[in-house]
């Protein structure tokens, strides 16, 4: 196989660094990593309203989103672009996890969810800490799912990325982008170590991506997006 030239290079590490910079700025926002974002001033999302926060997503999407279209959208089990705030609320309350509403309504936080209740983890011990899910302000329709968990160990943290990240292979194909290496050594390598996959299609998103927070244990972030107008 011939030689990647110098130029081809360069735009791959900078492809990576990309990559790397999405998911430490999306790890920023878990709760282990409150304390450093208060120190630079806060998130400034905090003060933005639910249609500020969907003009933002929106702008966001139609600069990063991919050409082709998705052969499959999972999302956990829920619907992007159909599922609702009452969805998930049932959901939750046969489910017997605690969910809250936030953002006048446009955003629900679920906490200690079993991961064996997510289609894509389904046998799999342990819970996912915080399970948060976006609707669009106009229609109150899903278009964004993040699923947290914290302070784990990295071998924890390496078999759970690893376990999602073969998911979405087999119905997904080859990632769109990737950086870093999911592996328990490199995620325990020091302190902010990255793993990341992203997926980009012209109507779906997906981000996994795993994060040494010092001193605090691995940081798995999962990541669902509509990427539709």
């Amino acid at each position: 196989m011939p030689s990647f030239s110098r130029k081809a290079k360069a735009l791959a590490s900078a492809g990576a660094a990309a990559v790397a910079l999405t998911a430490a700025i999306g790890v920023l926002h878990t709760p282990m990593a409150r304390p450093l974002l208060s120190k630079i001033g806060g998130c400034p999302v905090g003060k933005a309203t639910p249609a500020d926060i969907e003009a933002a997503r929106m702008g966001a999407v139609r600069e990063t989103r991919g050409v082709a279209p998705a052969p499959a959208r999972p999302a956990l089990g829920f619907t992007l672009d159909r599922s609702t705030p009452a969805d998930v609320h049932a959901w939750g309350k046969q489910l017997g996890v605690p969910c809250e509403n936030k953002r006048e309504g446009t955003l629900v936080v679920c906490h200690a969810v079993p991961r064996a209740a997510l289609e894509g983890h389904a046998g799999q011990p342990g819970t996912i800490d915080d399970l948060a899910f976006a609707f669009r302000p106009r229609d109150g329709r899903l278009v964004n799912i993040t699923a947290t968990s914290l302070a784990l160990p990295s071998g924890d943290a390496s078999a759970r990325m690893q376990h999602v990240t073969g998911t979405l292979r087999a119905s997904l194909g080859v990632p769109t982008d990737a950086a870093g290496d999911p592996t328990a050594e490199y995620l325990a390598s020091g302190d902010y170590a990255t793993a990341t996959v992203q997926y980009r299609f012209s109507d779906f998103m997906a981000e996994i991506t795993a994060t040494n927070i010092a001193g605090r244990g691995v940081a798995l972030r999962e990541h669902y997006l509509s990427a539709t107008d």
